[in-house]
């Protein structure tokens, strides 16, 4: 019963985010490429909170929600892909890399576009493939 409740607490969180316009996009002057092992520096406890979505790696650290006691606070750090396209926030779903099926990757696309055009995250690098 818990698990359904945070679900469709995400799930209305993502609806709700999704209807609403971006302050500004921003593009990023330079990036980095980073391994798992340096991402998760940037877990949100120095302040700074990286976010890895579909090997792009978003500067989330102007959100709460992504800092220590967050909503999202267990992203941080992380690449988020396979449990954002799944809208699953078990956190064994993190820093792993499988394949999704065809709709999971239409909720992927969603967040990317998310990440990229509503919040308007920077992007600050790309996520290392092994």
């Amino acid at each position: 019963m818990f698990w359904l409740i945070i679900g469709l607490l995400f799930l209305g969180a993502f609806i709700y985010y999704f209807s609403i316009p971006s302050a500004k996009p921003h593009s990023p002057s330079s990036t980095k490429e980073f391994t798992l092992e340096e991402l998760s520096v940037y877990n949100g406890k120095n302040a700074k909170a990286y976010v890895a979505v579909k090997n792009k790696v978003f500067d989330v650290s102007s959100s709460e929600a992504y800092l220590p006691g967050g909503s999202y606070a267990q992203f941080a750090g992380k690449d988020a892909t396979l449990a954002l396209s799944k809208m699953n926030m078990d956190p064994s779903l993190l820093n792993i890399r499988q394949p999704i099926n065809e709709e999971e990757q239409k909720v992927l696309d969603d967040w990317e576009k998310y990440f990229e055009e509503r919040k308007g995250y920077p992007l600050v690098g790309t996520l290392k493939l092994d």
